[in-house]
């Protein structure tokens, strides 16, 4: 864990490999990707719950790609 004063950074490399080519089985017209997100958070944090229903948000998201 890291103070709340000190300063930390992070960085991510994303490699894009989704394509029609790659692939070619139900690839959607409109495919996208959506601005990626970052976040930091403690072990106690769940985003994600196995069975679970999405957020309405991420629903949204996952089905459209708007923010």
């Amino acid at each position: 864990s890291v103070a709340a004063t000190e300063t930390v950074s992070y960085s991510c490399n994303f490699q894009n490999n989704w394509s029609g080519e790659n692939h070619p089985r139900n690839y959607p017209s409109f495919a996208h990707w959506s601005p990626p997100v970052m976040t930091t958070h403690s072990d106690g944090y769940t985003m994600w719950r196995e069975g679970g229903m999405a957020t309405e948000g991420v629903e949204i998201v996952a089905e459209n790609g708007w923010t």
